[in-house]
């Protein structure tokens, strides 16, 4: 695909983004406006730091100058806990909720790395993989349980990925090589999310997801413990998020996961 056809798509790819966070935002108000004096919906906003890591493989479209055979350089990186960063990403999250319905979505940007030893014998000394991109996702829930301050949700929408990967060579026999490619693609996802008191002013969030469409499969899955302020939730958990997508000699077989810290302000 040439320059022109990937501008073209990720034009196409923002204006995906912009919609899904017209549906998490503007909505919400709207529906306030007409709805008023009906029971008044709930707005939050929750900035995160996630220190996040990434294990699976990447595979990227092969270089004459790399001496390497085939259509695609690829390897496997492991070990998350040894390659997680601290400023590994950043998420945001908007939840509107009004009686059983909720409307909510999240933009999350991710700059990470990881280094393994070389599959290809003396050619390269090791093999550095770099994964950076942002993923945006929409849904609409509907609480089957809605009882005091428990809540069960299922819910379903689009995720969308903007994914650039690098493969950096590192020099042995040959000299380095640098190689990159960028993706964009959407999955639909249906999921449930539970919410709950502990104790006192301590509250816990898990969500479960997965997803299909230009993935082949992906998966998502969070667990969080907040503790409750008057203006709002100081909240920290784990993060575990998949997609295996594969075009041409692209491949994308990874799970982003790590430790999230943040704070949430309602309206």
């Amino acid at each position: 695909m040439g320059a022109d056809g990937q501008k073209i798509i990720k034009r196409r790819g923002y204006a995906v983004v912009a919609s899904l966070l017209l549906v998490a935002t503007v909505m919400p108000v709207a529906a306030v406006a007409q709805d008023a004096p009906a029971e008044k919906g709930a707005l939050r906003m929750t900035p995160y730091i996630w220190a996040a890591g990434f294990q699976g493989t990447l595979g990227v479209p092969n270089s004459s100058s790399s001496g390497l055979p085939g259509s695609r350089v690829g390897t496997s990186f492991g070990k998350l806990v040894d390659n997680i960063e601290i400023a590994g990403g950043g998420m945001l999250m908007v939840d509107w909720r009004k009686g059983k319905w909720s409307l909510f979505g999240d933009w999350t940007y991710a700059a990470l790395k990881s280094d393994v030893g070389s599959p290809f014998g003396a050619l390269y000394s090791g093999v550095e993989g770099q994964v950076k991109g942002n993923v945006v996702q929409g849904a609409v829930g509907y609480a089957l349980l809605q009882e005091g301050e428990t809540r069960v949700d299922v819910y379903g929408g689009l995720r969308y990925y903007d994914v650039n990967v690098l493969l950096r060579l590192q020099p042995g026999l040959l000299t380095q090589q640098s190689l990159t490619v960028s993706q964009a693609w959407t999955d639909g996802v249906i999921g449930t999310r539970y919410e709950g008191r502990m104790s006192g002013n301590w509250y816990e969030t898990i969500q479960l997801d997965v997803g299909k469409g230009g993935s082949n499969f992906a998966a998502q899955g969070s667990v969080a413990i907040a503790y409750r302020y008057s203006w709002g939730d100081i909240t920290g958990g784990w993060r575990y998020l998949k997609a295996d997508y594969e075009k041409n000699s692209f491949r994308y077989d990874v799970a982003l996961s790590g430790p999230f810290l943040g704070a949430s302000f309602r309206f």
